[in-house]
């Protein structure tokens, strides 16, 4: 039997090259002076830090990933453009539930500050098999993976590490679970079109 694969959902990474760099230069303004980004008592700040000259050299870095990656598909817009970014510095308990970015094209995860053992970033598996082929019940727990394969696993996680550009379809739904340790998770996200 012969199998063709179609459809695939992508999702790229990159580490940044020049990290120690970012951690010298930015970390203090977050980290310690928290003056940058104004972050609310869930941890989010909706400071647009792509327009922001302290992170010039990461947002261009960061848009030049991009920028592959829509050539990767072909996309017309052979120039894709941030029209909005934003950051969260997870408490401790802090989740963030499923969701996508309507309105754009491609959405960034960036790991500014982690833990690798932390949480993770969580993508669903964007087609709903409504008829439950593979039998599972409420009473299955997390712990599915012998049962599942490369075609039908539900979700795939990627681990918080520290530089790591994560790009994606904005319609891919995505999610962080609790945070169980007290070291920082914080992220850089942002959306194009």
């Amino acid at each position: 039997m012969n199998y063709d694969e179609w459809f695939p959902t992508i999702i790229a990474w990159s580490d940044c090259p020049f990290f120690e760099e970012v951690k010298k230069d930015i970390w203090p303004l977050i980290l310690y002076q928290n003056i940058t980004m104004n972050y609310d008592d869930n941890g989010r700040s909706y400071h647009n830090w792509h327009d922001d000259k302290k992170f010039e050299k990461l947002s261009d870095w960061i848009d030049s990933q991009v920028k592959l990656f829509y050539r990767k598909h072909n996309f017309h817009n052979q120039y894709p453009k941030c029209f909005e970014s934003w950051s969260i510095d997870y408490p401790e308990g802090e989740s963030n539930p499923a969701h996508a970015h309507t309105g754009s094209v491609v959405s960034i995860n960036f790991f500014l500050k982690s833990n690798i053992e932390d949480e993770g970033t969580r993508f669903k598996n964007p087609v709903t098999d409504m008829m439950n082929p593979m039998n599972l019940t409420v009473n299955d727990d997390w712990n599915t993976q012998d049962r599942l394969n490369d075609w039908t696993y539900n979700d795939c996680s990627y681990p918080p590490v520290e530089g790591r550009l994560l790009m994606f379809r904005s319609y891919l739904e995505h999610y962080t679970l609790s945070k169980k340790i007290p070291d920082k998770r914080i992220i850089l996200s942002a959306n194009y079109k």
